[in-house]
């Protein structure tokens, strides 16, 4: 990669990192002192913290996620991660879901009567169905994808995983991203929840299948 594009990648991550922080500066005089910081299943706020929390909050999980992936490559024993292609728009992709929770955040505090828990669902199918258009493609490594024993093992029985996992995620996010809208916040919770980890529950006992019909 040239240093023309690696520094354009950079800085547009920064610019993500930033926005809600820009937001939240632009609304700072309308919020109250206290602002909600945690909610239950409902979507309800359940806690409450001095307003400038969210800074530290917003900001401090936009810029440790984007050392935490910016640095992975690094302990990466065969730097595999940079060869697989791909690598930078899965940290676009993470970096933007990351800074719309934040944005979530502020529009709780401006009003309390939103319901997070169905907005953070709604953005969660959304993350997987857009990750899952990547999936298909990742290529071996030891950090991002279906790594089980027999994914790591044979690199057909990655590819036919990852094949299946990108399909699964891609259509299944486009079928339920509609439900999300009407579906109660606490019940689209659940559903997601058992959509992403029935799948990868799936995903594993398929490699094993894969695995065992490769080996003969």
């Amino acid at each position: 990669m040239t240093k023309k594009k690696n520094s354009a990648i950079e800085g547009g991550l920064w610019l993500i990192i930033l926005l809600p922080l820009l937001y939240l500066l632009s609304v700072w005089n309308s919020l109250p002192d206290l602002v909600p910081t945690h909610f239950n299943v409902h979507g309800v706020a359940d806690d409450f913290s001095s307003k400038p929390t969210l800074i530290w909050l917003i900001g401090g999980l936009g810029i440790g996620i984007y050392l935490l992936m910016k640095y992975l490559p690094a302990i990466d024993p065969k730097n595999k991660l940079l060869q697989m292609g791909g690598f930078d728009k899965i940290r676009l992709v993470i970096q933007l879901f990351i800074s719309a929770i934040g944005v979530i955040m502020i529009l709780a505090a401006q009003n309390s009567e939103i319901n997070t828990t169905q907005m953070v669902v709604f953005a969660l199918v959304l993350l997987t169905t857009v990750l899952g258009n990547y999936l298909q493609n990742i290529k071996p490594n030891y950090f991002i994808g279906i790594r089980t024993p027999w994914t790591l093992e044979n690199e057909k029985v990655w590819r036919k995983t990852h094949q299946l996992a990108g399909r699964v995620w891609f259509f299944g996010g486009l079928i339920l991203l509609p439900f999300m809208v009407f579906i109660p916040a606490n019940y689209s919770l659940y559903l997601v929840l058992a959509y992403v980890l029935g799948s990868a529950l799936y995903f594993v006992v398929y490699s094993y299948k894969i695995y065992q019909v490769e080996k003969g």
